[in-house]
């Protein structure tokens, strides 16, 4: 759809619907050719990084620079004034004001095309700006380029989980006649039994012997020899007691010992940076959140956010050498990689009409930006003599 003036986007914006739960957001593009990325991430003419490698330094040498603009912030308020003054972060510009999002489409690249993004985003990937998980991905700032984790050992966590609900599932069918009181019984001595071997989990090699580790449970487990017991006639109170007392011991394993483990293996300078935010974080990063993206409602005390009814993307990291995990295709609903395929463009020569429109409504530089330095550009603009 070809946007000529307010009134076209307003028809258009009629037309859009966010499913419940949802929040929409928007994201004007001055040429319509460009990627969801943030600036972090941003490449050359040849494809290649400017700013991953060293975007620790980046963060760093920031705030040394000007200590006193960054006083009493935590890492991602630090992160949001960055990006406010142009240095390169991992966190994109989002508006809940779709007119200010068309004021950004307009602004620059007048050769262009423009486009209008407009985001429909699931409410378990909506966060506050004092989230965790807003938090964690916030210290990937601070991250050498080295960072690096096994997503597949985690993964694994969770189908050994299905794995031990099931374990005795066979055994427990050939089974009768067994009076229940030995079946607990037989529960109760084996309660512990995992809990037992946290120590030499601690001690093992976590990258190479997680999955071997588990298996060795599962063999002990095996090995009691369910069996050699009185038959059961009352089957599936025998199973779902089973069922209870193994999954509650696998997740106090995996909850109290094995995440821990190897979140202190994998993200313990991550998780040192997190500290300096929130002392009391425990070592439980979930590995779908690293490499993830978040829409985040920040804090409203910074008068630009305000005027632009600020919000943002953060992005989370893939497995190795900080790899930038994509919006997911499903959130966004206009654009070009929406699957209703509609797109908001903005023609280059309508640029200036619509901008002059915006302007009428009260959305133009000075407005948007507040730093005086932004309101002098704004009237030097305005009352430049027109040959």
């Amino acid at each position: 759809m070809i946007i000529e003036n307010i009134g076209d986007f307003l028809e258009q914006l009629k037309k859009i619907e966010s499913k419940e739960g949802n929040s929409l957001f928007y994201r004007g593009h001055s040429n319509e050719a460009y990627e969801l990325e943030p600036s972090i991430y941003r490449k050359n003419e040849k494809r290649v990084f400017l700013y991953i490698e060293n975007e620790d330094k980046i963060y760093r040498e920031t705030i040394a620079k000007i200590p006193y603009d960054f006083k009493g912030k935590n890492t991602i308020e630090s992160l949001v004034l960055m990006q406010h003054y142009g240095v390169p972060t991992r966190i994109l510009d989002l508006t809940t004001n779709p007119l200010v999002a068309l004021y950004f489409a307009c602004v620059g690249d007048e050769d262009k095309d423009g486009e209008v993004i407009v985001f429909d985003i699931p409410e378990e990937t909506t966060c506050y700006f004092d989230s965790d998980k807003v938090t964690i991905l916030a210290n990937l700032a601070k991250c050498k380029n080295n960072f690096r984790y096994k997503k597949k050992i985690f993964l694994d966590l969770e189908e050994n989980k299905e794995r031990i609900k099931n374990l005795f599932k066979k055994d427990i069918e050939k089974c009768s006649n067994t009076n229940k009181e030995s079946i607990i019984s037989f529960l109760e001595s084996k309660r512990d039994i995992i809990a037992k071997k946290t120590e030499q989990l601690k001690k093992e090699d976590l990258e190479k012997n997680v999955e071997t580790i588990i298996e060795k449970l599962i063999i002990e487990y095996k090995g009691t020899k369910l069996l050699d017991l009185p038959n059961l006639s009352d089957l599936d109170c025998l199973y779902n007691k089973l069922l209870v007392e193994i999954s509650s011991a696998y997740n106090y394993r995996v909850k109290e010992v094995i995440i821990p483990a190897l979140n202190n293996y994998y993200f313990s300078n991550l998780l040192h940076y997190i500290r300096e935010d929130k002392s009391y974080f425990k070592p439980i990063i979930n590995p779908n959140d690293i490499r993830s993206v978040f829409a985040i409602k920040p804090k409203l005390d910074n008068p630009r956010i305000v005027r632009q009814y600020g919000a943002f993307l953060i992005f989370g990291v893939k497995e190795k050498n900080k790899e930038m995990p994509k919006v997911e295709n499903n959130w966004i609903i206009r654009g070009k990689k929406s699957t209703s395929k509609e797109r908001l463009i903005i023609k280059s020569s309508n640029k200036k009409d619509i901008k002059d429109e915006l302007s009428n409504l009260g959305i133009n530089k000075s407005t948007l930006f507040p730093e005086i330095d932004k309101v002098a550009d704004y009237i030097k603009e305005k009352y430049t003599a027109k040959n």
